[in-house]
C-alpha cells in the first residue's frame, strides 16, 4: 500500500484543519513524493510527518496528521512542537 493511502484516513479524521478538498488531494500528493514518517502504536498507524526538504540543512513539515482519539485534549501543541523540532533535527541528519 503507498503512503499517501495509509496516511489518507488520517487526514480526513481531521476536517476542520484538512476539509477542503483540493488541498487534502496536494497534500496526499506530497506525502507520496516527499520523505514521510509512520506513527505507529501496537502495529496501528496513529500518525504521519511529512517534510519537504529545501536545503541539506533546511526542511520545514509539510503536512502532519495524528489520529484524534489516540491524543487527549490539549497535548496535540505539545506533541508537535517540541518532539518534531527533535524529529526534523534527526531527518535531516538522515537525508545528508
Amino acid at each position: 500500500m503507498d503512503k499517501a493511502s495509509l496516511c489518507e484516513p488520517i487526514l480526513r479524521s481531521l476536517p476542520e484543519w484538512f476539509g477542503i478538498e483540493e488541498a487534502t488531494r496536494s497534500y496526499l500528493a506530497d506525502i507520496e513524493i516527499m520523505p514521510t514518517f509512520l506513527a505507529t502504536r501496537v502495529g496501528d498507524l496513529i500518525g504521519f510527518l511529512t517534510f519537504k526538504l529545501h536545503t541539506e540543512k533546511a526542511a520545514e513539515i509539510q503536512v502532519m496528521g495524528v489520529r484524534p482519539e489516540t491524543i487527549a485534549p490539549m497535548q496535540g501543541a505539545v506533541w508537535s512542537i517540541r518532539p518534531s523540532c527533535i524529529f526534523v533535527t534527526r531527518v535531516l541528519s538522515i537525508y545528508r
